[in-house]
This record gives C-alpha cells, structure tokens and sequence, in this order.
C-alpha cells in the first residue's frame, strides 16, 4: 500500500499518495521513502508567499443545502364564493356568508357524488368562508373534484345543501408559463447601513405593481463578522440595480423580501 503524505504550497495543504517529491514554498523537493511515510508542516514567514507578511490563507469547504425538486402538476386553485341571492339577480355586495363551512372529495371516476364510498375526502377536507365569502383549496393535481355545500345555518342565513363537480385539466394545473418581473430596481431606495451589531432595514411601500411583486420592497442588512468594528455595510436600490458595498473583511447577510404591502421588514407575510 502507498504510504501517504502531505505537503504544503503557498499555504495550502495537499494530501498526495506514493512516492513523490513534495514542493514547498521554498523550492525544496523532498522525498518520502516508502514505508516511512514523511510528514512535515512548513509555516509561511513573514515577507513570503503572495500574501504578504506572515499572513496565511486556508482553503475551507463549507456543504450546499439540500435540494428537492418541486412538482409542477399541483399547482392549481379551486376557490368560489358563498352568498344568499336575496335580490335573485347574482351576487350583490352585502349578500355573502361569512363562517359557511364548504367541504371538498375526489371523484374517483364515475361522475358520482359518493362521499364516504367511491370519493375520498381531499387531504384538507373542508375551507371557512373569509370576510368576502370566499373559500379556496390550494395544491390540488389534475382529476375531478366534487364541492360541496352542506346544509348549515350561519347566524340568521340558511343554507341549503348543493354540490358541483369541478374538472381540472393537466394544463389548469400545471399553470401558466410566462414570465414574472419579481423587481425591476427602477424606483430607487434610501441606504440601508449596519455596522457590527447594529442591524439596518427599511420599507418601500406604494411602488407600481409593474415594478414590484406585491408593490412594497423590504431591504434588510446585518454585520455578522468584521476586524475593525467602525466599518459599515451598505445596501440600496439606484440605476436599475441592487447595489451592495462592503469592505473587504466583513462578513454579513442582505436580505430583500417581497411579501406584499405589510409594512414590516423583518417579519414575512406568508400570503403577501
């Protein structure tokens, strides 16, 4: 079996195998007999190597997170709306049920409303109406869907029970393709600054809804790490880009949110 050793060159170490000659940053070639594997360290002085006076540079390898590959056949959306019809004309403002519960089965094929039998609840079984009346069920793949309104009564308004099948195509849920300006950097932002310990954030509310997802830009930034503790992070948006300055040394985090028009630049909406 080859015996193995390491050598170092310009400060960085290598694990070579076998008989060789080991460079080192002096220029001297040495051997390493088999059997007795060598194993010698050698220090950059003061003065050599490329990075000058006795400074020394190692290589340092950090993990990638995990990945995972999303689907892209549930994407679609079922939602509707619950009103009582007093006018008989469709819905009128002031006509919606607030708090009606609507639940939701996969048909399994035949067209048949079979709750309990053939149609299996879906994996959220039942929505709640919101303040407008409308309820949604998210991440639903292709398939036929049953709605169903059951017989309730939500504070003074009855209702009877009704059920619609829905039919999702392959295409419904796999979305619209097209592209998405996320942010197009035109409006540009006050500076955000942080020093060591002091984060820094502000908040850009009423921008276009061309230009920005959601109409607000949250900038947020964070020294984490620097020698010389009165230096200053910086970033903001001018000329049509996101601009970040940093000295050298620092070691930090810069963080843009877009999470709609919350008015808060730390916390992230989950529906914005």
């Amino acid at each position: 079996m080859s015996p193995e050793h390491k050598t170092q060159r310009s400060g960085f170490w290598s694990w070579l195998s076998g008989a060789c000659s080991g460079a080192s940053g002096g220029g001297e070639g040495r051997k390493a007999r088999a059997g007795s594997p060598s194993r010698r360290r050698r220090r950059v002085r003061a003065g050599s190597g490329p990075h000058g006076s006795g400074m020394r540079r190692f290589l340092r390898l950090e993990p990638l997170e995990g990945r995972a590959l999303m689907a892209i056949t549930d994407l679609a959306s079922l939602s509707g709306r619950v009103f009582k019809d007093v006018t008989g004309d469709g819905f009128t403002l002031g006509e919606q049920v607030v708090g009606a519960t609507v639940q939701l089965f996969v048909d399994d094929g035949d067209g048949v409303f079979e709750p309990g039998a053939g149609d299996a609840a879906f994996s959220t079984p039942s929505a709640t109406t919101d303040a407008n009346g409308f309820y949604r069920f998210n991440r639903l793949n292709a398939g036929s869907y049953w709605v169903r309104q059951t017989a309730q009564t939500v504070g003074s308004v009855t209702l009877a029970e009704s059920r619609n099948l829905v039919v999702i195509t392959a295409d419904d849920a796999d979305g619209v393709l097209g592209a998405t300006t996320i942010d197009a950097f035109e409006t540009p932002s006050v500076e955000v600054a942080a020093t060591l310990g002091t984060p820094g954030s502000a908040i850009q509310t009423g921008l276009p809804a061309a230009e920005v997802i959601g109409g607000e830009r949250d900038l947020e930034a964070e020294m984490t790490g620097e020698p010389n503790s009165t230096e200053t992070i910086r970033m903001f948006v001018q000329g049509g880009q996101l601009n970040i300055e940093a000295p050298v040394n620092a070691i930090g985090t810069y963080r843009v949110t877009w999470d709609g028009d919350d008015g808060d630049a730390t916390a992230v909406d989950p529906v914005g």
